[in-house]
């Protein structure tokens, strides 16, 4: 019963670690509060502080001087896990805060940027699991499948992940049409278990033990960033930009309360996922854009251990929307945006611990509050619907996950 439980923390705790970096990458270059206004849309923007993160290459269009942007961001995360054989629902909710930074120095035909955010920046921070969902979930796969009824008591239970990004670049305008942008990227990935709970067998009532989490996977790598902005006319702006795979070496380090078995300094490849943005933007009135972007992330074939056979077999994830952009006057600027992105395994995946087919839509809405013609005060929130089914290996069952996530972000934009 002990190896039971062991051996079902120990996946719980790598594949959450390899799936939460897994997952993250293509929210790298999504740190703005305009970003979440227009649903990701916002590709071949060129005019706002942020226009680094998205359109690298763009930069050459901004107004001379330098541009500092900032925006703090709050993700939170309902989570409903069912049990299909048993119909039992599990819930997690998780709140987080990061806060990214961007600086842009734009002279003429040429641009440098850098940008940074602390760890966290794509969904870190602490989470605080108020379900407490992972110990009742094993306690109840534990009890279907033996024949003694499991229960967990004194549980509790806490994960960190954080995946902050340093880029330094800077893009060059050739003639009145083309612009090229580089940048080269540091990486720093951290996740973080820590909790436990007192397994107690219902019939006789004798503490199996506590099983806890007390563990951490850490590690960083270097990757690049590759631009291309084509203005064809004041109205209408084509931007492409490439992420590179980064390879991450991540380490993993244990603490006296584990029980999962996890090996102190064992070290494995965690790599993230490279990823395409195309967008096209369009001035269809003087006060009225419209953005439409699309993207594609390379998830299929992507080193990670263990569960090489899993990314193997995974599909790459793709993702459309659009969104507009009003400027009502020199004091206010409205944004909305709808984004769907959709993700399949493979039929033939055989690893089946987070196989999933995952499929969303985003609708983001934000106003930009020009104090001055130099100074702008950003507001904007997104909604997501998630529909997801995920199944864990032979014998612990399928479980069907439904998921809302909204994010808010209050930001500052300025220029000297």
């Amino acid at each position: 019963m002990r190896c039971f439980f062991c051996c079902l923390m120990t996946t719980v705790f790598i594949m959450g670690s390899s799936q939460v970096l897994f997952a993250t990458a293509k929210n790298i270059p999504t740190q703005s509060a305009q970003w979440l206004a227009s649903a990701g849309t916002r590709v071949a923007e060129t005019e706002d502080g942020d226009t680094v993160f998205l359109n690298p290459a763009g930069s050459t269009e901004m107004a001379d001087g330098l541009h500092f942007h900032i925006s703090a961001m709050n993700p939170v995360d309902n989570t409903t896990y069912t049990d299909e054989s048993t119909g039992k629902k599990y819930l997690r909710m998780t709140d987080s805060i990061y806060t990214p930074f961007a600086f842009t120095y734009k002279s003429d035909d040429y641009a440098t940027f850098f940008t940074f955010s602390i760890p966290g920046a794509t969904g870190g921070g602490e989470f605080d699991d108020n379900g407490i969902y992972i110990f009742d979930m094993m306690a109840d796969i534990y009890s279907g499948t033996q024949s003694e009824e499991v229960v967990a008591t004194n549980r509790s239970f806490k994960y960190s992940a954080g995946l902050g990004a340093f880029t330094l670049g800077g893009a060059m305008k050739f003639g009145d049409t083309l612009s090229l942008a580089y940048g080269i990227r540091q990486v720093f990935y951290q996740y973080a278990a820590d909790g436990g709970a007192d397994m107690v067998v219902v019939s006789s009532g004798e503490n199996i033990g506590r099983f806890g989490m007390d563990a951490e996977a850490s590690g960083s790598g270097i990757g690049h960033v590759i631009g291309i902005n084509i203005k064809f006319s004041d109205n209408f702006n084509v931007a492409m930009r490439y992420d590179t795979e980064v390879p991450i070496r991540t380490e993993t380090t244990v603490g006296a309360a584990d029980t999962t078995g996890a090996v102190n300094g064992e070290k494995k490849d965690d790599n993230l996922p490279a990823t395409a943005q195309l967008g096209i933007a369009l001035q269809l009135t003087d006060s009225l854009k419209l953005d439409i972007a699309y993207g594609i992330y390379f998830q299929k074939g992507v080193k990670m251990e263990p569960g090489t056979e899993y990314t193997d077999k995974y599909n790459d994830e793709f993702a459309i929307g659009a969104g507009l952009k009003y400027t009502m006057g020199d004091l206010l600027t409205l944004r909305t945006g709808l984004r769907y992105s959709s993700g399949d395994p493979d039929e033939a995946l055989t690893f089946t611990y987070m196989n999933s087919k995952t499929s969303y839509t985003g609708i983001g809405l934000g106003v930009d509050l020009n104090l001055t013609s130099d100074i702008t005060i950003l507001l904007a929130h997104i909604q997501y619907n998630f529909a997801m089914g995920r199944s864990l290996a032979d014998p612990y069952g399928t479980f069907k996950i439904d998921e809302q996530t909204y994010q808010s972000a209050l930001g500052l934009e300025m220029r000297f």
